[in-house]
């Protein structure tokens, strides 16, 4: 009776889970990169909200939605287990267009059209993991995505 109540605790830990893309997420560290991706995101039903933070080249290029502008720099819609996303990057004047697919209690991103123009604080493909929360100091997602 114990494994079965077990059993279940963890399948219907990771449904919930894979249902919900919300939380902090990280790029796994690439050999010899300086790379940083992240992406904090806030699922409501099917709409998907939030910021990004990414940096290159020691961090000598950095595109922030932690600065000062007012509103969500992600947004995007969830369908299963993809979300099909827009970032508003500071190091370009169009948005990125990309996709998120959950697998494996990981986000694995990549860029809707990979010869669109190469932003170098954003990855063409990345394996995310789950992160501790982070403060994102005076941003605050529930206000920002009008939750």
């Amino acid at each position: 009776m114990r494994y079965i109540f077990i059993f279940l605790t963890v399948v219907l830990s990771i449904s919930v889970r894979a249902g919900d893309l919300s939380g902090s997420w990280r790029m796994d560290p690439v050999p010899d990169s300086t790379q940083t991706f992240e992406l904090h995101l806030l699922q409501n039903g099917k709409e998907l909200c939030g910021l990004h933070f990414g940096s290159a080249k020691g961090g000598a290029k950095i595109d922030s939605s932690f600065g000062s502008e007012a509103g969500a720099t992600i947004s995007g819609s969830v369908k299963g287990n993809i979300a099909e996303i827009i970032i508003i990057s500071s190091q370009s004047d169009k948005p990125v267009e990309g996709i998120i697919t959950f697998q494996e209690n990981m986000l694995i991103w990549s860029v809707g059209n990979p010869k669109a123009h190469r932003i170098i604080t954003i990855p063409r493909r990345a394996k995310l993991k789950p992160i501790p929360h982070v403060n994102l100091g005076f941003r605050n997602l529930n206000l920002i995505c009008g939750q």
